[in-house]
């Protein structure tokens, strides 16, 4: 069960990185690399989501977007 979380904290951190959410989440003297890992990121939005509250539905686009083309991983969670 530990490890189906891990999957969708990681992969929500992905998708909140492809609209880049995570601008919000570094310090402003970073602008080039990750300073928080996908994971981390991914927490940060689940527990965060009134600061991200406008951007939920954006987000679960992005996610849907980014599982929805690994058939094992959505057979996986499909199954759960």
């Amino acid at each position: 069960m530990l490890a189906v979380a891990r999957v969708i904290l990681t992969s929500l951190g992905a998708a909140g990185e492809t609209l880049g959410l995570d601008v919000k989440l570094r310090a402003n003297t970073e602008r080039k690399k990750r300073t928080h890992a996908l994971l981390t990121q991914g927490r940060h939005y689940v527990l965060g989501i009134g600061v991200f509250g406008a951007m939920v539905p954006a987000l679960l686009g992005a996610l849907h977007a980014l599982l929805g083309g690994l058939a094992s991983v959505s057979q996986m969670l499909g199954a759960i």
